[in-house]
């Protein structure tokens, strides 16, 4: 005190006027940083927007550049299916193979070579025009190690014998016998970059590792030397498209002279205001009512901590949403803390840099099999153990930062290993640098609403989705796309190399169910006179939280059905794909006289239907009726859906004057190509439903039940008229043959080298399907359980049976001690 005093007494002596002013000086300083704070985080929203619109636009002409190859790339498809060409792969001739590779090229534009080449006997050939590179080797190895097409990419680049590489395996999948390779001129994709919006900067470039990228294409018509990089991924290739964006621009506010003297008087306070802003960059970021994301400054004026303030934001900006305070979760700490590193991007796996770590302990703790097509699956305990979880949390994390994605949400289903297994997952997360977004115990459907709702585009639900109790998994989202195939395993290849970010995330809890209620109920409309009575089955498992919900708020009346959670499924498998499991709901329909039965699997992303008599409404006539609604509004669109549905499906979606597109089983599949082709709707026979138009375009079977009782509901006529009116067959469900995974693929190749179908039409997508005018029969190896999958149908009953007897006679062939399941 005696300080204080002996420091103020000068002051004491000065004359009022000029302490007063000294005080009005300091608040006008504060006041003036303040504006110029506020001002600042104004300007910057605004750039960010305008970043955020430049990057759609790149996206937009990136898909652009995708489509010149679109017609290439399904020649080849089809090439690789061409029952020629597994022929020639089959044990034929060099010389059987050249005729009719020169045949095959003559049908492809732009084409400089076209090679059929046996797996397994490929060397590097310098005398032909292109050459066969050690590149290409690669390229080939690579396509033979996945089970999605490779990666298209430019080869010898700026030399006389540069060009486009292109490979499709053969098959598309299980054992390849051999490969076919286009080398494509690079001209039509130069003349469409030329084509592309002339006021942009930009540049068409390929990665190289170690060294700088291969320019394709470039046209920078302004000079930028210091500009930021904006880029884009073209679909299905190796290549960005890249804006040149210049630089805010400096100097004065158009403001005046005024505001600048308030910024400079202000520097008398910007070391406190900066170390709050500091402070601030850590905190929970901020959604307006729209799902945008606001910080900082921004963030603190819309919470209204800053009264008088709001002025200065966008008219975009919009006030928080009231909700409940978030609570901090304590994370615990990774249990072996690797070395910091950068934070890297994803890259191409290497069989070297594999081979290097995979005696480490932390390798062998986690097994390859869990990383399946569609997303990691294992035992809780076994194969999915919490280190399993932790690590994958990191490599999920490590990516996620690597995308520029900060934020992840995270829910979980209702199974026993689950808590245990998401608070290892929130671990690994926060470690790799995450902030985490917890929504509880939810349906994975309102895991994949929250990522569009919150705007963070990235999430991970825990999840065993249709299998038993035993099981659990993860289904992922990063940056918009579900994972599955060689981004499931960049996973893995990301624990195997211990290649992760490192940081210090933050976790918050947030109810979300509500919101998801909410907006279905925007876009359904209200049944107010003739509700439909329905019961609702789901299996013990989470979607009961959720469905009945919806379907009350949608005014109809709900009986339920095994509604309560129990991660043990007491009742049955939750599993609507399988008759067995769907007998409850039949009994319980017609005992309560329902209009409608509806049944859930256990993440609430399948949807199974019967009617009032008690017959199974597969998921495959489900999409015919979907089909014809959607096409209605949008004629011409396109449907999606797997090689397990009925072929009538295509025969209604044309009729309707649809396009029709079969495609890979598999939810990350589907969705995929429903998003590379501009499909509006999709759908798998498992019962996984996709709805692009008015929804979001992922698999939901709670918004699919919502919109299926619209379409009952303005039919004016009884649910079972409806289904009755769509074509209908006699038709197997999904017969399961029991499998080892790891027998998978060889088995597989014997079927596809033994098969002997030669009036039928071949399909080779996804395992083998063979279609004749009045029957088909499909025989393809699970993603998610040991098994084979089968599937057979016919127009009567005597066409169902001969197609079985056809397989039953092949399969019998390769091993007859097979227990076939029909």
């Amino acid at each position: 005190m005696q300080n204080w005093h002996r420091l103020s007494a000068p002051l004491r002596r000065l004359p009022r006027s000029v302490l007063w002013g000294g005080v009005l000086l300091a608040v006008v300083g504060s006041v003036g940083m303040t504006l110029s704070t506020g001002y600042s985080e104004y300007r910057t929203a605004q750039a960010a927007a305008a970043a955020r619109a430049a990057g759609e636009r790149l996206k937009q002409l990136s898909g652009a550049l995708a489509e010149t190859l679109r017609p290439t790339q399904d020649l080849l498809e089809r090439y690789a299916q061409d029952p020629r060409v597994v022929a020639a792969l089959s044990g034929a001739t060099d010389a059987t193979r050249l005729a009719l590779s020169e045949e095959l090229v003559a049908g492809v534009p732009g084409a400089l070579r076209l090679r059929l080449l046996a797996a397994g006997s490929v060397e590097p050939d310098a005398s032909t025009h292109p050459p066969l590179t050690y590149a290409s080797i690669d390229l080939l190895r690579r396509a033979g190690a996945q089970q999605s097409p490779v990666k298209v990419e430019m080869q010898l680049g700026g030399t006389a014998d540069e060009h486009i590489a292109i490979v499709r395996r053969v098959p598309p999948v299980g054992t390849p016998i051999g490969f076919v390779y286009l080398a494509l001129s690079p001209a039509a994709v130069r003349e469409k970059f030329a084509s592309l919006d002339d006021s942009l900067p930009l540049e068409l470039r390929q990665g190289v590792t170690g060294a700088p990228p291969l320019i394709i294409a470039r046209r920078v018509t302004v000079d930028v030397p210091s500009a930021d990089l904006l880029s884009a991924i073209v679909p299905g290739t190796r290549w960005q498209l890249v804006l040149r964006v210049a630089p805010a621009a400096g100097g004065r506010d158009e403001r005046g002279s005024g505001a600048l003297v308030l910024g400079l008087l202000g520097v008398l306070v910007a070391g406190g205001v900066g170390a709050a802003l500091w402070r601030r960059r850590r905190a929970p970021r901020a959604h307006n009512a729209r799902g945008t994301v606001y910080a900082g400054a921004v963030r603190a004026i819309l919470a209204g901590e800053y009264p008088g303030l709001e002025g200065l934001l966008s008219g975009n900006a919009n006030p928080l949403p009231t909700r409940a305070p978030l609570s901090l979760v304590n994370v615990p700490p990774p249990s072996e803390p690797s070395e910091p590193s950068e934070p890297s991007e994803p890259s191409e796996p290497s069989d070297e840099r594999s081979a290097a770590v995979l005696s480490s302990p932390e390798v062998e703790a986690i097994a390859p099999v869990i990383f399946r097509g569609y997303d990691i699956r294992g035992v809780a305990g076994v194969t999915l153990t919490t280190h399993a979880v932790q690590q994958i949390g990191r490599a999920i994390g490590s990516e996620a930062i690597a995308l520029g994605q900060q934020t992840v949400v995270v829910g979980r289903d209702g199974r026993r290993s689950s808590p245990e297994l998401q608070l290892a997952l929130v671990a690994g997360l926060c470690a790799a640098g995450c902030d985490v977004v917890d929504i509880g115990i939810v349906p994975t459907p309102v895991l994949y609403f929250a990522t569009h709702y919150l705007d963070t585009r990235t999430g991970v639900m825990l999840t065993g989705s249709h299998n038993g109790p035993t099981y659990n998994g993860l289904k992922i989202v990063l940056n918009g796309a579900t994972l599955g195939g060689d981004a499931i395993q960049a996973i893995r290849q990301r624990i195997v190399a211990q290649a992760f970010s490192t940081g210090a995330g933050a976790c918050e809890r947030l109810d979300i169910i509500s919101e998801y209620i909410r907006r279905i109920s925007e876009d359904i409309p209200v049944s107010l006179s003739d509700p439909l009575k329905v019961v609702v089955d789901c299996g013990n498992a989470v979607a009961g939280l959720v469905v009945p919900h919806v379907l009350r708020a949608l005014g109809h009346e709900v009986v339920e059905l095994h509604c309560e959670l129990d991660g043990d499924f007491p009742n049955h498998h939750p599993d609507p794909s399988q008759p067995e499991n769907l007998q409850d709901l039949i009994l319980t329909v017609k005992h309560h006289h329902a209009d409608l039965g509806l049944a859930f699997d256990g993440d609430g992303d399948r949807l199974g239907v019967v009617d009032r008599q008690g017959k199974i409404i597969w998921p495959d006539r489900q999409l015919m009726l979907f089909a014809r609604d959607l096409l209605v509004r949008k004629p011409g669109a396109a449907v999606v859906y797997d090689v397990k549905c009925s072929r009538k499906l295509g025969e209604v979606i044309g009729a309707a004057g649809g396009r029709p597109i079969m495609w890979r089983s598999g939810h990350s599949q589907i969705k995929a190509h429903m998003q590379e082709t501009g499909a509006l709707l999709g759908g798998e026979m498992t019962g996984h439903l996709f709805f692009a138009e008015r929804w979001y375009g992922f698999d939901d079977a709670m918004y699919a039940a919502a919109r299926l009782l619209e379409i009952l509901l303005n039919s004016g006529g009884p649910p079972e008229a409806v289904f009755a009116a769509l074509p209908d067959t006699h038709a197997t469900p999904e017969l399961h043959l029991d499998m080892p995974e790891a027998n998978h693929a060889e088995f597989m190749a014997r079927v596809l080298a033994s098969a002997d179908f030669a009036a039928g039409e071949l399909t080779l997508i996804d395992g083998l399907r063979v279609d004749y005018a009045n029957r088909w029969g499909l025989i393809r190896p699970s993603n998610t359980t040991p098994c084979l999958v089968l599937r057979f149908e016919g127009d009567d009953h005597a066409a169902l049976l001969a197609i079985q007897a056809e397989f039953r006679a092949l399969l019998a062939t390769l091993d007859p001690s097979l227990t076939l399941p029909f």
